[in-house]
This record gives structure tokens, C-alpha cells and sequence, in this order.
């Protein structure tokens, strides 16, 4: 199965820091999580950043194998100004 894990203000709104799902691809994946996941990710869905294996992936339609992680968090901004 594939380890979803969720950063931040995520894992606080949803209340779990880590989800374990079965699909082959990153959108598939993202599909079968829980309601309440789900629902958080839309809300978020123009700052998020999906990482598998540490690398940032764009494309719903990634391959992900039984062993991945896929790390979800949300893109910061911001600087000295």
C-alpha cells in the first residue's frame, strides 16, 4: 500500500498524520482517501505540493509502486522585504 503522509495545517484538518491506500497512480491514490482528506485537499488545491520519494511530482497520472510515499504539504512563500 501506498503511504500517504500529510504536513501541516493538513495533517491538523484532517487529524491524521499518515494514510495508508492502494491505487497504481498518484491521482488514484488521491481518489480513495478518506472524505474528510479529501475534502481538505480541494479547499488547499492551489498551494499543495505532492512530493513521491522526495520529488515533486505534477501529473495526477504519476506510477506509484506499493512501497512509495507520497508526501502532501502546502507551497509557502515569502521573504525578507
Amino acid at each position: 500500500m501506498v503511504v500517504v503522509r500529510l504536513h501541516g495545517v493538513l495533517k491538523e484538518e484532517v487529524g491524521l498524520k499518515e494514510l495508508k491506500v492502494d491505487g497504481a497512480s498518484l491521482g488514484e491514490v488521491l481518489q480513495k482517501l478518506p472524505d474528510k482528506a479529501r475534502e481538505t485537499l480541494r479547499r488547499y488545491t492551489k498551494y499543495l505540493v505532492f512530493l513521491v520519494g522526495g520529488k515533486v511530482v505534477y501529473d495526477a497520472g504519476t506510477p506509484l509502486k506499493p512501497e512509495d510515499v507520497v508526501d502532501v504539504t502546502l507551497f509557502v512563500g515569502g521573504g525578507s522585504g
